[in-house]
């Protein structure tokens, strides 16, 4: 699962690894320890190779640092793809709800207001997403990145009528 912030990788991906009964692995809740603190890059490349070795699952994130571990053995790409409006819109309910309920994220980690409020994109989650909205659009529809996935099924779902339809087609088939 791929795509931007709040555009629903999470949700898709519980879904999916209920209905498939395989385990659902948001990569951020291994790259982000204690107090936001990143893994480092040899030891999250080597628990997200355990991962994908074994049998089934479903794993969301954008992280280039794995790419090439999950390409290796990937089967399909689900490319979360809706207009940046909504991920806009979903990204501040989402957080402020975070916020307000002190829901904890990953390894004791919370939303703070700062993580809506700070002007830097790296520290806020909203501006994150924006600033790279292009990008990731230019990424998952490159050519180049279909060509390095041969034995991948690509979906590009571009909204919530089409993310349903898809989950109702794997699920009931329908």
């Amino acid at each position: 699962m791929v795509g931007s912030s709040g555009s629903g990788k999470s949700t898709v991906g519980k879904s999916l690894g209920e209905f498939y009964q395989i385990p659902y692995i948001p990569l951020d809740s291994i790259f982000h320890q204690a107090n936001w603190r990143p893994l480092d890059s040899e030891i999250f490349r080597s628990k997200v190779q355990e991962i994908v070795a074994s049998p089934g699952w479903v794993i969301d994130g954008n992280y280039k640092a794995v790419a090439d571990v999950i390409k290796a053995r990937v089967t399909c790409v689900i490319f979360l793809d809706l207009p940046r409006r909504i991920i806009a819109y979903r990204i501040l309910i989402r957080s402020l709800s975070r916020i307000v309920r002190r829901t904890e994220l990953w390894n004791g980690n919370h939303e703070t207001i700062g993580s809506i409020l700070s002007p830097r994109p790296a520290r806020n989650v909203l501006l994150y997403a924006l600033v790279n909205f292009k990008r990731r659009r230019q990424t998952y529809l490159n050519p180049e990145f279909l060509r390095a996935h041969p034995n991948a099924r690509f979906v590009h779902l571009r909204n919530r009528k089409e993310i349903d339809r898809y989950l109702q087609f794997l699920t009931k088939g329908v």
